[in-house]
């Protein structure tokens, strides 16, 4: 207490000095914060659990001529695009070697609500297969997906997520109740609890971080309705003409996204050798004329093809760790001359009887309480701009918030992890999202169960929380490799 004290005194004496070396370690420990809240945001692994088994498949049905416009803006040219055509997709899908296939396209439609007074919203929707809420882990608040022949009636029904349930219906289970798309009247079958997959590993064209859609449809309606797509859309052969929706269908114009699911290595040899004899066959008709270079390829690499992270942000955390640095060394000269400034006291001391390690602990101490201080002083920060960067949907857990919802849902506390997804009944024991029990509401661990105080490094709360129970070491993907908590629970 006495050294305490002494240490309390000293920056009382030289206020000025105290607060810029607060100040400076402050910004430095801030601005890190807060550039690895983004990058963590950013490199997260969506569903981690299952990267070894969902593959997205691409064939390259471009023009031989390496320059072409396709191939010109692309990145990696090497790549092949990283969409397939409607007549490759309906090939494809006609395989049963995967455990689940699914093609899928974003489009848009406008939804007339039944209450009186609100007007019709155009809203996006995802028009997908029936495996499309298996093989991605879905979780389900009310309800279930449709079945492969909802597919090719196509059967008037959608699945609804849970924001678009809050603003229809108030967040009541609207299964077996009706909603207007267009002219078309669909019946709803499904409610989607929270889900937020950060990336928006599925489909990351346009934005690999926006929302996911709030309306799913079968994939029947593409032809019934012909809908149109609100993604990507490329002709990548120069003799591809589109005048119509028909010619979309025919034309070798990539805007839909394939995946399939292979939980075993001989599965999936065995859909590379069809792939690729399907192109081989298809070569005879005059398409795909350069060699063969159709990839599949799990989520890890997916996510590496697109660059997901991007040069931008680790350039912003290599930035913002050498001004870190260079803060500590500006502290370290501002706390040596105060020290030497007080070196008259520090004499006096001496004489009276204070021995070296004396003078030494005191100082010691000083600096203890100058790091308190300014970590205290950075952590608001920090925190405030996650919450601020969780607004911009750059640093959400996987299971985050919606649309509407607090801010600080998405910060899961993750000590309580555990009690939270095993007092909802969340998860089952190998990890995976399960269906609720009767009676019981479907919950996704978040901090709706966390003390509004609860505090901790922003970094660590960015990342995308996983299943409980689930362990795992870090994706082998990760860029830069900074220290990350441990994922067994």
């Amino acid at each position: 207490m006495h050294d305490l004290n002494l240490a309390v005194q000293s920056m009382r004496r030289h206020p000025v000095l105290s607060v810029l070396m607060v100040l400076a370690i402050a910004a430095g420990i801030a601005a890190s914060m807060i550039t690895i809240t983004v990058y963590h945001g950013r490199a997260g692994h969506p569903i981690w659990w299952k990267a070894d088994k969902l593959y997205a498949v691409t064939l390259d049905t471009r023009d031989p001529d390496t320059n072409n416009a396709f191939s010109r803006l692309a990145r990696n040219p090497e790549y092949p695009p990283f969409q397939v055509t409607y007549r490759d997709a309906k090939a494809l899908y006609r395989s049963g070697i995967p455990e689940r296939s699914v093609m899928m396209f974003r489009s848009s439609r406008v939804i007339t609500p039944q209450r009186n007074g609100e007007k019709p919203f155009a809203t996006a929707v995802r028009v997908t297969t029936a495996d499309f809420f298996g093989m991605f882990d879905v979780p389900f608040l009310y309800g279930v997906g449709w079945s492969r022949a909802d597919d090719d009636a196509p059967a008037p029904v959608v699945v609804l997520s849970k924001y678009a349930n809050d603003k229809l219906f108030g967040g009541q289970n609207s299964v077996g109740r009706s909603i207007t798309m267009g002219s078309t009247q669909f019946r709803i079958i499904g409610i989607i609890d929270a889900w937020l997959p950060q990336p928006k590993f599925y489909d990351l064209n346009n934005n690999g971080f926006d929302l996911p859609e709030n309306v799913f449809m079968p994939w029947g309606w593409t032809e019934a309705l012909k809908l149109p797509s609100s993604g990507s859309t490329n002709c990548v052969r120069s003799n591809a003409k589109v005048g119509s929706f028909e010619d979309l269908l025919t034309q070798d114009c990539v805007w839909l996204q394939y995946w399939a699911e292979l939980p075993t290595n001989e599965q999936r040899e065995r859909y590379q050798r069809f792939v690729d004899n399907y192109v081989t066959d298809e070569k005879r008709s005059g398409r795909f004329p350069r060699p063969l270079n159709n990839r599949i390829v799990d989520v890890d690499e997916w996510l590496r093809m697109w660059d997901v992270v991007g040069d931008e942000t680790r350039i912003q955390v290599a930035v913002a760790l050498m001004f870190l640095l260079v803060c500590i060394l500006n502290t370290f000269g501002l706390m040596l001359a105060k020290f030497l400034k007080s070196a008259p006291i520090s004499g006096l001391r001496r004489a009276l009887g204070a021995s070296r390690v004396d003078i030494v602990r005191q100082h010691l101490v000083e600096v203890v309480i100058v790091v308190l201080r300014r970590s205290a002083g950075a952590a608001p920060l920090g925190c405030r701009v996650e919450r601020d960067s969780c607004r911009e949907q750059s640093a959400v857990p996987r299971y985050g918030r919606q649309p509407g919802t607090r801010c600080d849902s998405a910060v899961a506390h993750q000590p309580r992890l555990p009690d939270v997804c095993h007092r909802a009944g969340a998860f089952a024991a190998d990890g995976r999202p399960r269906r609720p029990l009767p009676g019981m509401a479907h919950r996704q661990a978040s901090a709706i169960d966390v003390p509004q105080d609860a505090v901790g490094p922003a970094w660590k709360f960015a990342r995308s929380s996983p299943p409980c129970g689930a362990t795992g070491p870090a994706p082998s993907w990760w860029p830069l490799r900074l220290p990350l908590r441990s994922r067994s629970w």
